[in-house]
């Protein structure tokens, strides 16, 4: 049952990896509604344990065969975050009964034999407290451990079979003892060095060589409801200078009914954009030009510039001509301005393109996003563009080409930011029942979860089963 608090561990430490406190790019909020389902999570995982026999270990002289758990029963378990710590595992009545065969290889003699393990009112009482390193990584430390059993015994046969029926009575008292320190010598460390190896950087964007790198930046904060996890995110190509102090504010959670919460402030969606931006995703060529009053005009003006390449193929150029600017509002969900460049070119064979025109435009994106599972989904149905000028005759003049222009350039903007972006969360954690809800400044992702099946066997494969 202990595997209940790995667990929490293991989920808890996949999202992580100043003296002045800088706001967060993102947070994650774990409320006790998750623990509940940890819990039994947990219980159901010791439940599939039961008649699967495990691996053959050897340990020295002596070596288990067929480790088989015939009996789990956890009549009361009871996960709960700590106030200011961490969390908190008691266990009470646990039932447990194992058959294993063993082989003791001695120099003057050998024991082989087979033996069951009846264990019952056994009670375990753990606190784990969340300590954030320097590196911005999760460690844990037990600062309080007890454990006591009402009844063990353990039932042999073999050439010493007598020896180890007679050290039976001993058993409750090495449980007592020796539980807590093993808990501490073995499992700790093995908990702490998973922490250590679990990757803080990801390619958020395959084939752009855009990476994110991210830690905790905050001392982890615990009520007796919540877990908040502050996070500070690094979003760079390869080469590029990360450097870059948030100026945004800090993600607030106001509400406690799911499980799950997810911030994002505005600053590092903005982050994600300029990288983009650097990055040449920004921009792209269309083969031919899309309408045919689009068509007609650009060949109108060849005849009069470039009369000699009245017959060479056209082509659309569209690019942002300087960085994206993302802001969320809770009236407006999220708002994405750019400035936009549109070429009408020309491409003779074997010779550099000739631009025949070029028109620059400011568009607006306007749109809330909406969870759809794990993915965060960017809607661009609201796209206004309008075309720059020099003077205020001209503006009159284009104002009828500024809807044609953003039906235009709604496929390309879609193209752009309308990428479903995953929400980040652990591989094998969905949201189920998830919600996006808008602040001035940021917003809040939030919903209940559930293990994947995949999810379930990282679990497992990371705790030795």
């Amino acid at each position: 049952m202990t595997s209940c608090i790995f667990a929490l561990l293991f989920f808890t430490s996949l999202f992580s990896s100043i003296a002045a406190i800088e706001p967060a790019d993102f947070k994650l909020r774990l409320t006790d509604r998750s623990l509940n389902m940890l819990r039994d999570q947990a219980v159901a995982i010791l439940q599939e344990l039961v008649n699967r026999p495990f691996e053959s270990f050897q340990r020295s002289i002596c070596t288990i065969q067929q480790f088989t758990f015939t009996q789990l029963v956890v009549n009361q378990a009871d996960l709960r975050f700590r106030e200011n710590s961490g969390f908190q595992l008691v266990i009470q009545n646990l039932v447990v009964t194992a058959t294993f065969d063993r082989q003791l290889d001695l120099h003057i003699i050998q024991d082989r034999g087979s033996s069951v393990f009846e264990a019952g009112g056994v009670n375990v009482n753990i606190e784990v407290s969340l300590i954030r390193t320097e590196q911005g990584h999760l460690r844990v430390a037990i600062p309080d451990c007890q454990a006591s059993a009402d009844k063990m015994q353990l039932l042999s046969t073999g050439t010493l079979s007598l020896v180890w029926n007679i050290v039976q009575p001993c058993l409750r008292h090495f449980f007592g003892v020796l539980f807590c320190p093993a808990v501490n010598r073995f499992g700790l460390p093995r908990v702490n060095q998973m922490l250590d190896t679990i990757p803080m950087s990801a390619e958020v964007f395959p084939g752009l060589g855009i990476n994110l790198l991210y830690s905790v930046t905050r001392d982890v904060q615990v009520t007796a409801t919540t877990l908040d996890l502050s996070f500070k995110g690094l979003v760079y190509q390869q080469g590029e200078d990360i450097a870059a102090v948030n100026t945004g504010v800090d993600p607030v959670f106001s509400e406690t009914n799911l499980m799950a919460y997810v911030g994002v402030s505005e600053f590092f969606l903005n982050k994600i954009a300029t990288s983009l931006y650097n990055a040449g995703a920004l921009k792209k060529k269309y083969e031919g030009v899309p309408s045919r009053f689009a068509r007609s005009a650009v060949r109108f003006l060849q005849f009069f510039r470039q009369p000699w390449h009245l017959f060479n193929n056209l082509a659309t150029e569209v690019g942002l001509t300087e960085l994206p600017v993302l802001t969320i509002t809770q009236h407006d969900g999220l708002t994405i301005r750019v400035r936009v460049r549109v070429r009408a070119v020309s491409t003779p064979a074997a010779r550099e393109p000739s631009v025949i025109t070029s028109v620059s435009a400011i568009c607006q994106v306007s749109g809330k996003p909406g969870i759809q599972g794990n993915l965060l989904t960017l809607p661009h149905q609201d796209v206004r563009c309008s075309i720059v000028t020099k003077n205020a005759v001209r503006d009159v003049l284009v104002r009828p080409l500024n809807t044609k222009l953003s039906d235009s350039l709604s496929d390309f903007l879609g193209g752009c930011f309308g990428q479903a972006l995953p929400v980040p969360l652990p591989q094998g954690v969905i949201f189920t029942q998830g919600m996006v809800t808008y602040h001035d400044g940021f917003m809040v992702v939030a919903g209940d979860l559930n293990f994947t099946p995949t999810g379930r066997r990282n679990i497992e494969t990371a705790f030795g089963r």
